[in-house]
């Protein structure tokens, strides 16, 4: 579940990382990172289980991690 949004926000972070530098990239993955394991343990302690929905919304969350993360420090 949770591993095939982690990849999308890894193929989207190597583009980013030659445009903005390596510290905005650690810094979004890091935050991306930890958005998705909250929404993963709410999934998890809410539901029981993961569902297409939550795997989508994880996706989102991922990918809104990195491109905050990377814009505090880019």
């Amino acid at each position: 579940g949770y591993r095939v949004a982690l990849a999308t926000v890894l193929g989207v972070s190597i583009p980013a990382a030659l445009v903005l530098g390596l510290a905005p990239l650690i810094c979004g993955l890091v935050l991306s990172v930890l958005a998705g394991q909250a929404l993963r343990h709410a999934a998890m302690a809410k539901l029981g289980g993961y569902t297409g929905d939550i795997l989508g919304a994880t996706v989102v969350v991922c990918e809104l991690g990195l491109y905050l993360g990377a814009a505090a420090l880019g």
